[in-house]
C-alpha cells in the first residue's frame, strides 16, 4: 500500500501574531523560526514508525528547511521540486 504523508512547514516569524495583522506569505522566502525548526523535529519523531521512501519539498526556504530536518531523521535528503 502506498501512503502519502503531507507535512506543512514549521513556524516563521510571519506566522507569529502581532500588531501588523494578517499577512499573505505566498512566495515570500521566509526562514523557519527556532520554534519552526523544533516543530519539524517533533513531527519527525512522531512519524518515526512510518517507512519513508522519499521526501519532496518546495524550494522555498521555510519548506525546504522543514523537509531537510524531517528527512535527516531518516538519513535522507529531500528532493526540491
Amino acid at each position: 500500500m502506498i501512503r502519502i504523508v503531507i507535512v506543512r512547514h514549521g513556524q516563521t516569524a510571519w506566522n507569529i501574531g502581532g500588531d501588523q495583522g494578517p499577512r499573505f506569505r505566498g512566495t515570500v522566502n521566509l526562514p523557519l523560526s527556532d520554534q519552526g525548526a523544533d516543530q519539524a523535529r517533533i513531527t519527525a519523531q512522531r512519524l518515526a514508525t512510518f517507512s519513508l521512501e522519499a521526501t519532496y519539498s518546495s524550494p522555498l526556504q521555510r519548506a525546504a528547511s522543514t523537509a531537510q530536518i524531517f528527512a535527516a531523521a531518516y538519513g535522507q535528503a529531500p528532493e526540491l521540486v
